[in-house]
């Protein structure tokens, strides 16, 4: 059997390992919104989502309040997302590769265990909303938990909130091509089209 790598790879759940789509068009359904348009600029809905899981920016407690009431009498935090096609697969052959894998979400932890139930015995290690109400502390959290040297980070998220958590943290990342799909194969540093990708990305990472 090969030597594993000796890093921490993080994933991000939501959308990267399941279905971002279902809550982007229950949320706009809830505001009787067609899914897609914009409400008060670009990634609007985006961004009031990802209010919801750690919060960013400063808004009115209003809008905070019509939000989390929108949020939480639909089926957003009730359903159960599916992984992302080919998902598994990806983090079983990811988890044969290095030393250690995250899992990382701005979600409460009783919908990360329900979500990703499939998939989270995978993890050595699942950080929550309950644990860290920013993403860059929760990463710091990770970094902490297996005491590695930065550079041997590396998260793979889908939307620029990751990118910038990795950067305030001062790890890799790596974006998708799904999800909320922020990020285009244009960079030289890594771009998973699909999840099969993703551990081939990993050893151009840290190889």
């Amino acid at each position: 059997m090969a030597e594993k790598i000796p890093v921490v790879v993080i994933i991000d759940l939501d959308g990267t390992i399941v279905e971002s789509k279902p809550a982007d068009v229950l949320f706009c359904q809830g505001f009787k919104l067609e899914p897609g348009k914009q409400i008060i600029g670009e990634y609007a809905v985006s961004a009031i989502l990802h209010l919801l899981k750690g919060g960013i920016g400063r808004v009115s407690e209003h809008l905070i309040e019509t939000v989390q009431t929108i949020w939480h009498g639909g089926s957003y935090s009730n359903g159960s997302y599916p992984l992302v096609s080919g998902m598994e697969e990806a983090l079983e052959a990811s988890k044969s590769l290095v030393l250690y894998l995250a899992l990382i979400s701005s979600n409460r932890r009783e919908f990360v265990e329900r979500t990703g139930r499939k998939v989270l015995p995978l993890f050595d290690y699942v950080v929550t909303r309950e644990n860290a109400g920013r993403k860059s502390d929760g990463l710091q959290l990770i970094i902490d938990k297996f005491g590695l040297p930065k550079h041997k980070h590396c998260l793979f998220g889908d939307t620029i909130w990751d990118e910038r958590a990795a950067g305030k943290a001062g790890i890799h990342f790596r974006g998708v091509g799904w999800g909320w799909k922020h990020f285009k194969p244009v960079n030289d540093y890594g771009f998973a089209r699909t999840p099969s990708e993703i551990p081939q990305i990993i050893q151009q990472t840290f190889l």
